[in-house]
């Protein structure tokens, strides 16, 4: 499948895993249609987990395993690893 236009999501969601450890997430997504985004779909999910022991872990989920080698999802990847590593470091 392919999208006209892929960026990262707006917002970086925080929770708390069964076992007590913070995360922060958020997602890359891709659309076709831009006047009313009927088509948004969710492409990547990026999670940054903070252990007890102060350890940051990042999990990468992708939707679709076709984009796991595209040079502008590396990118975004990148770019929102890098968010998620700042807001874990200042828990």
């Amino acid at each position: 499948m392919e999208w006209k236009f892929i960026e990262r999501a707006d917002a970086i969601g925080q929770g708390i895993m069964e076992n007590g450890d913070p995360f922060w997430e958020s997602e890359i997504e891709g659309w076709n249609d831009n006047e009313e985004f009927t088509d948004l779909t969710e492409l990547v999910v990026i999670r940054a987990v903070l252990s007890e022991s102060k350890k940051i872990t990042t999990f990468t989920k992708f939707h679709f395993p076709e984009l796991e080698n595209n040079p502008l999802i590396e990118k975004l990847i990148a770019e929102v690893e890098s968010d998620l590593l700042d807001d874990a470091k200042s828990w």
